[in-house]
């Protein structure tokens, strides 16, 4: 049987991992609102077509592969700040996360992945894009 101060803290970690996540994507739409933009634009042409969603996220499901051999690799490696960084994580997120449910950790990672894209491709990746000029 768990610990209830543990699931308890694990669900106040969760919950305000998520309201942290949300509270980016309102900062992004502050910024689309002073400094202009549609932080969702490039969204709602992705969704419409069903076959080109699906690709899409296809595309993005596969292209991690790379990036967690890179870092099963780098985890490996002895040196001093790669280990740190797994201590922390073992420490503080693994440890954090080992007995919470598995709908607070869908809603963290929904949370998560909703806020950063509106904010990196859909606010900021069109402004670079603007300031260095297309196709570059």
């Amino acid at each position: 049987m768990p610990d209830t101060d543990a699931t308890t803290d694990n669900e106040d970690f969760l919950a305000f991992g998520v309201l942290a996540e949300l509270g980016l994507a309102a900062l992004t739409f502050l910024f689309a609102w002073i400094f202009g933009g549609r932080p969702l634009a490039a969204w709602t042409n992705d969704w419409r077509d069903p076959l080109v969603a699906l690709t899409r996220v296809g595309i993005g499901l596969i292209a991690t592969i790379p990036m967690l051999v890179f870092y099963s690799f780098l985890e490996r490696l002895p040196v001093a700040p790669i280990e740190a960084i797994r201590i922390a994580v073992e420490d503080h997120l693994i440890r954090r996360l080992a007995n919470a449910r598995l709908t607070g950790i869908a809603a963290l990672a929904l949370a998560a992945g909703f806020a950063e894209e509106m904010l990196f491709r859909g606010w900021l990746q069109p402004r670079g894009i603007n300031f260095v000029g297309y196709p570059w």
